[in-house]
Formats: C-alpha cells, structure tokens, sequence
C-alpha cells in the first residue's frame, strides 16, 4: 500500500483549449515533472499522479511511495527526523515545480493561479516530532497517533516503525524558556 507523500492542486483560468491541445499540454506537463522528481526527489521507488481538467485548467498531482520506499531514503540522511525533513523539503520543491511548469505551459491566463499545496503524510509525521520536542506528547502516544494515520501500512513496513520510535524517543526536546527570580 502506498502513502500520499504531497499533493499539489491548480486552477488555471484560461481560455478554453481544444482536446488535443490539453492533451499535449498534459502529457508535456507530466513528462517535465516525472523528470524535475527523478532528480530532486531522493526515492527510489515511487508514484505520480496526474489529473487534468478542462474548461479552465484544474490539476492534480500527487507523490506517492510505500513505507519501505520511503525509509530507504530516510535512511539516506544522518537521522530520521533529518530524512524526513529533507524528503518533506524535496516533495514541496517537486511539486511547486509542478505548477510553475503548468503556468509555463499555459496561455496567458487572466489571473494569478489559486495554488494549494498539502505535505500530505509527510508534514504529518513532522508534526508529530514537533509535538514530542515541545513536550507536548510522548513518544509512546505519538506512535499510537502515528499507527492511526499510517493504518493498514504499519503491518507490512515493520523496519520502518521501529525507526520511528526510535526517533521519536530520542528526539532531542527543544528549548524552553524558564523565568528567572
């Protein structure tokens, strides 16, 4: 089973185009963006989606991988919370790629385009560490979260969340400020 890594939507208001000029358009949009993911995102073994709609110019473009897949690359980095940062930094730059490519491609549209971006799974589980550093969940409670939000996945990456509770108990609290007599 695989996990949504991030996901990227754009509306584009533009003239309408003709089928075979949205269809070039989609398959020459697609083709930049498999290439901008093969070399900016650090995972073997993903997928792509890509869904476009006419009448304007609405898409979708999702990354997905499995938990196997996604803690070999994690595993590329010093920690886990440093490949999942990086990983997470990686999607996000992937994606925006996305729609800079599809405004490229684009006739003039007659307005900025609406752009919404989601870290999906990964921002997920950053803001699970985020709360175990504040000392605002446990360890223990945020894996319970993390089994929740990964579900029937758990059961076949058992490498994978091991070394996620391993980082989220290590994870080194941050700061807090104390006040002084």
């Amino acid at each position: 089973m695989v996990i949504d890594l991030g996901t990227t939507s754009f509306y584009m208001q533009v003239p309408s185009l003709p089928p075979s000029e949205l269809e070039t358009f989609s398959t020459s949009l697609f083709d930049t963006w498999e290439r901008n993911v093969e070399r900016g995102l650090a995972l073997d073994d993903y997928a792509l989606a890509l869904r476009i709609e006419e009448g304007s110019v609405k898409g979708l473009g999702k990354i997905a991988a499995t938990l196997g897949a996604l803690y070999i690359g994690i595993g590329q980095y010093g920690s886990f919370i440093d490949g999942l940062h990086v990983i997470h930094s990686q999607v996000a730059v992937v994606t925006a790629a996305l729609t800079d490519s599809a405004s490229l491609g684009l006739p003039e549209a007659s307005r900025a385009p609406k752009i919404r971006r989601s870290g999906a799974m990964l921002a997920k589980l950053q803001t699970l560490f985020n709360k175990v550093q504040r000392g605002e969940l446990s360890a223990n409670a945020a894996m319970n979260e993390a089994k929740v939000l990964l579900g029937g996945d758990v059961a076949g990456s058992p490498d994978f969340m091991t070394a996620l509770q391993n980082a989220l108990q290590v994870a080194p609290k941050f700061p807090k400020q104390m006040p002084l007599p």
